[in-house]
């Protein structure tokens, strides 16, 4: 059974409440379990727009639309409060307090009395609130649509064609990729197929000339020199006659004083600490030339030739100091140009300790692969001016441009002019018409 509480004045109290039915009297204390019926102060609400009363409330699609007020949930529920607008119902989400919350209809509703404008009421038990009209934000709303739906469209339309540019461009350059892929293929394999037919016939080429060029080289002398001119080589590179072969030109008087001189100096340089103090006192010369050291050493090399022990002690003394000065500074330079003593010392000891194994061991092999690689580098084309070859080793000095060239036979005969023979005496003498070699006698015959 339901029934609406009577309504009495806001300052007034109750004593006793109860149910009367057919003329019985039921006490609301037995109803309720002993709980007396209190009332509570009526709720307020405040107008919708209440800081602008004249101006109606504008509603937003999509918005909800909140009631300020007190004591709003004190003595009822949501259920039984009613919210309206114009003639249809504006669904309550949420009540409390001091808020009410609800949803109104989609559409702008009728408008139930004057005005144009429908009137948002609330209903809480007997009393009934007008918190004033509202209006549809109709204008923005289509205005909004209408916005958006072209961006939409347009926002579309523009990626779809961004799509199709790029699957374009993507399928553009993967044929061209794939093309250009394909000619590479073909040219590789017609690069293969050249190189293979060039070194297939370079090969041929050196297989059938190889015993031309062993029958060339078999026959060939090695140009070994005697043990003294290759150390004066080594010693004095650039003169045409070793410096030690010259005469002095003392004379008698003077030549016993000299040789005084030179066997005390031959003293001095035996003695270790003079020749280690006397080659660096010469090298802290401003004016002493990088040729006027390797000078020294050659003749410090020939003046010590018997001594190679004591050479050697002198040279691993010398360049243990040079270690240490190249440590402190760049120890990537050393040894990399003559410029001291020591290192001339150096490359005259290891020349002299090679000569008996290059003579008896490697000096022929080296030459005979001289004679090779020139044999075989005077067999294609020669540039003249840049000394560039087809068939050099040196990549530098590779001959790139592919020349057609033919070989150059050529027959060389000897002749040798006659001379004249005195009286009664006979000389034989080669005939200049062919190679074999045939006599005559000339004179008193």
């Amino acid at each position: 059974m339901k029934c609406c509480s009577p309504a009495i004045p806001e300052n007034a109290g109750i004593r006793s409440a109860a149910f009367v039915l057919d003329n019985l009297l039921i006490d609301f204390r037995n109803v309720t379990g002993g709980k007396e019926l209190t009332y509570q102060r009526n709720p307020s609400l405040r107008k919708l727009n209440h800081k602008d009363p004249s101006s109606p409330y504008t509603y937003k699609q999509g918005n909800v639309i909140i009631v300020e007020g007190d004591n709003l949930n004190q003595a009822m529920n949501m259920e039984e409060v009613i919210a309206l607008i114009g003639d249809q119902k504006c669904v309550l989400k949420t009540l409390t307090n001091h808020n009410l919350y609800c949803i109104p209809p989609k559409s702008q509703p009728k408008a139930s009395g004057k005005g144009d404008l429908s009137q948002f009421t609330v209903q809480m038990g007997n009393l009934r609130f007008d918190l004033g009209p509202v209006r549809y934000d109709t204008e923005g709303q289509a205005i909004f649509t209408l916005h958006t739906k072209i961006g939409l469209v347009v926002g579309a339309v523009l990626l779809v064609l961004l799509v199709a540019i790029i699957i374009l461009v993507y399928r553009r350059k993967s044929q061209k990729a794939v093309r250009d892929y394909k000619k590479v293929l073909v040219q590789l394999v017609n690069l293969e197929t050249r190189v293979g037919d060039q070194c297939r016939k370079e090969f041929t080429d050196l297989m059938t000339e190889m015993n031309d060029l062993t029958g060339d080289l078999e026959g060939t002398r090695i140009p070994f020199l005697e043990y003294r001119s290759f150390a004066e080589r080594i010693f004095f590179p650039g003169h045409k006659e070793s410096p030690l072969r010259r005469d002095l030109g003392l004379s008698e008087l003077r030549r016993h004083t000299v040789e005084q001189g030179l066997n005390q100096l031959a003293n001095l340089l035996n003695n270790k600490v003079f020749l280690i103090r006397l080659i660096q006192t010469l090298e802290d010369q401003r004016t002493f030339s990088h040729r006027d050291r390797g000078y020294v050493a050659s003749l410090l090399t020939v003046a010590l030739h018997g001594k190679l022990e004591y050479v050697t002690d002198i040279m691993k003394t010398l360049l243990s100091t040079l270690i240490d000065q190249y440590v402190a500074k760049n120890p990537k330079l050393m040894l990399r140009r003559t410029e001291t003593v020591v290192e001339k010392l150096l490359t005259n000891w290891i020349s002299l300790c090679l000569y008996t194994f290059l003579r008896e061991r490697a000096g022929e092999p080296l030459h005979m692969l001289v004679r090779a690689i020139k044999h075989q580098v005077d067999k294609g084309p020669v540039d003249q001016r840049t000394g560039k070859a087809k068939y050099t080793l040196n990549d530098n000095r590779l001959l790139r441009e592919d020349i057609e060239y033919k070989p150059l036979v050529s027959e060389i005969s000897q002749f040798i002019a006659p001379f004249q023979i005195p009286p009664n005496r006979t000389e034989r003498t080669p005939s200049p018409a062919n190679t074999a070699q045939r006599h005559r006698t000339v004179g008193g015959c």
